[in-house]
């Protein structure tokens, strides 16, 4: 089974900050320069695992909650029954939700999952110190967890 966790629709410049778009009230012509981005991880409930695939930006819900885990339990399951967390690659709207925190005080958003990264990916992200795509204090954090598990080249996970 395959959920999308919707965090909702964005317009994002060259400063890389996502600005929350309703296309009921907002109009492009009023953020020039800017494209307009739809946020959707994916919940796959497989036989032995519950995963997510690039858990987004990390936003919080109005009532405080991560929208992600808002969205999880939406589909009839538990944050914590995450087992495995695929990131595609590392730019902020795909990789934002691995924790939250900061730098003194990170925690994983699914703590007890494993988190799957290309090795490659990461150095490449780590030579891009001045670019904005990336939030470089979760993905240090990220680097140093144990959860985290490094793929090289192709291969099985599971």
């Amino acid at each position: 089974m395959i959920h999308p966790l919707y965090e909702g629709s964005f317009t994002v410049d060259e400063s890389k900050k996502f600005i929350p778009y309703d296309s009921s009230k907002d109009k492009l012509g009023d953020r020039p320069a800017s494209l307009l981005v739809d946020i959707v991880p994916f919940l796959i409930k497989t036989s032995t695992e519950l995963v997510v695939i690039d858990p987004g930006l990390g936003m919080e819900s109005p009532n405080g909650d991560f929208q992600i885990h808002e969205n999880i339990r939406h589909h009839g399951f538990s944050p914590d029954e995450i087992t495995m967390v695929l990131l595609s690659h590392l730019h902020k709207d795909h990789a934002g939700g691995i924790c939250y925190g900061n730098n003194h005080a990170f925690n994983l958003m699914f703590p007890k999952a494993k988190y799957f990264c290309q090795q490659k990916e990461l150095e490449f992200a780590f030579t891009k110190k001045n670019s904005m795509s990336y939030n470089f204090d979760k993905l240090e954090f990220l680097q140093h967890s144990l959860n985290l598990k490094f793929l090289n080249r192709d291969g099985n996970i599971n």
